[in-house]
């Protein structure tokens, strides 16, 4: 019985100390980077750290609507609450930044003349609202980008079109993701 109870005590000091631990390194780092859950299906599920710079192609990007589709966003409940005008900040991946030939028709969207992968545009929601068409041809200037989900029912830049570097509130790189049935941990430089 004695060694039992000197066992539990050592992993319950062990525990205390790691938690200890663990708290005090977020309180010191909480200035330099920022952790953000994902529960959405945009981009696999997940920790992930906010790196205050802008993305590049194909980086996931953590970024706030323009005023109408913020007002569309909450009248329809498609994101809970957050810092963006009462909105949680969208994540996605930037399949489009300056110098890219960008389209959107009914028939999908379209990087440098490439159709993306479930991307056709939705005449309605899965709610049965008539979602916002943003038809359009161009390249993209700088400090421009285009976020597309790969997924059918996404809010993404299929409705809201262009997204523009001052509603960018940074790159995020995943820390600890979960898909399709498994964990992954990613490992990078802060």
């Amino acid at each position: 019985m004695f060694c039992v109870i000197k066992k539990s005590r050592f992993y319950l000091k062990t525990l205390f100390l790691t938690a200890a631990f663990l708290t005090a390194a977020i309180t010191f780092c909480s200035g330099y980077f920022s952790l953000y859950l994902n529960v959405s299906d945009s981009i696999p599920k997940g920790l992930y750290v906010l790196e205050k710079r802008l993305p590049k192609k194909n980086d996931y990007a953590l970024f706030c609507l323009n005023d109408e589709f913020t007002f569309i966003a909450k009248q329809r409940k498609y994101m809970s609450n957050g810092i963006c005008k009462g909105l949680a900040p969208v994540g996605k991946r930037a399949v489009a930044t300056s110098g890219d030939l960008v389209k959107i028709n009914y028939f999908g969207t379209y990087v440098q003349n490439v159709r993306l992968k479930s991307s056709s545009p939705l005449k309605f929601d899965p709610n049965g609202n008539l979602m916002p068409q943003r038809f359009f041809e161009r390249i993209l200037e700088d400090g421009e980008y285009l976020f597309i989900a790969n997924k059918v029912y996404s809010f993404d830049s299929r409705y809201y079109g262009i997204v523009t570097k001052e509603n960018i509130l940074g790159t995020i790189k995943p820390l600890i993701t979960y898909e399709k049935g498994h964990f992954e941990v990613t490992s990078f430089k802060i």
